[in-house]
């Protein structure tokens, strides 16, 4: 099999970096120089293994069979699209998945049309603790916070909101909220924009998510998951979490798995049809939630066709 690396930034050469490490026949596609000769510095990779080519329309000619799409959240659905048409059936998306709900419904529609895979690198599903929380059994009555500082509240909202519906077994039903654009210049260009501020999200059964990212210094998350089974608290900056059980403390490790050691496992899974990655269809409806309150925090009415400037 052959793989095509779409953006080979911070991101998407690590992704690289992984598959790479798993011995796979890799492509990439940067129309930056710059942007390629930084990536195969970034994972010490000679140019005969992170091989560029030059045009998408290679990637029927290479015959490619598996796409990890890390552009950037303005170009990608454009190129999803192309990829399409150029026959690719197997896909790992970054996020912001795509920035609107047009957007949305016309790539549903291809994948759909063709019988598409896609996968969305929300990697939260492949972190040890997670995993041995749903294989002890089903999460009842979970209330989960998140509180971060400022390190992309909307580029972040999407990986927990996912994660409380994994963990929840239920869609998120409402939401609410009071967003404020940040006045900071976004690291990725003029065209992005972040929020910071408070996001409460519910399910159907009242299951609750709360986010509240500050705009002061970007401070790591902490998760609170407080739920029948568990009641548990996680630093991502230090690693560890406690969990209280039978009024005793346990303090465990917490380990964050990267994007350099888990995107191989990933498509070994899909190739087995065990991926635990959410597919596009079913991360619509947290992105759905992110337009309705960006739309609200600007005074302004959601419509289908609006793009978001948000990566």
């Amino acid at each position: 099999m052959k793989y095509l690396v779409v953006g080979f930034g911070s991101i998407g050469s690590r992704h690289a970096q992984s598959l790479i490490s798993g011995g796979k026949d890799v492509y990439i596609f940067d129309p930056s120089d710059e942007s390629y000769r930084q990536g195969l510095e970034r994972i010490q990779a000679l140019p005969s293994v992170a091989k560029r080519i030059t045009s998408l329309e290679q990637s029927a000619s290479l015959g490619i069979d598996r796409v990890v799409l890390s552009s950037s959240a303005r170009e990608r659905f454009s190129i999803f699209q192309k990829l399409v048409q150029l026959g690719i059936k197997n896909f790992l998306l970054e996020k912001i998945v795509f920035q609107s709900g047009e957007q949305f419904k016309q790539a549903i529609h291809l994948v759909e049309q063709k019988d598409i895979k896609t996968y969305c690198n929300f990697p939260n599903r492949y972190f040890p603790k997670y995993v041995n929380i749903l294989n002890q059994g089903s999460v009842h009555n979970l209330r989960m916070s998140v509180v971060a500082g400022d390190i992309g509240m909307v580029t972040s909202a999407v990986h927990y909101m996912d994660l409380f519906e994994y963990l929840s077994g239920e869609k998120i039903q409402s939401s609410s909220g009071s967003l404020v654009r940040s006045p900071k210049d976004n690291k990725r260009g003029n065209h992005y924009q972040e929020y910071f501020g408070s996001m409460k999200f519910l399910t159907k059964s009242k299951q609750s998510l709360h986010l509240f990212f500050d705009s002061g210094h970007a401070a790591a998350p902490s998760i609170v998951l407080d739920a029948d089974e568990i009641q548990l608290q996680i630093s991502e900056s230090s690693g560890r979490c406690v969990s209280v059980k039978e009024n005793q403390y346990h303090w465990d490790e917490f380990e964050i798995i990267p994007n350099s050691r888990l995107t191989n496992q990933i498509f070994q899974d899909i190739q087995e049809e065990k991926c635990k990655l959410p597919s596009i269809i079913d991360v619509e409806n947290i992105h759905r939630h992110i337009f309705h309150l960006i739309s609200a925090s600007e005074g302004k009415e959601f419509k289908e066709d609006t793009l978001f400037p948000i990566t």
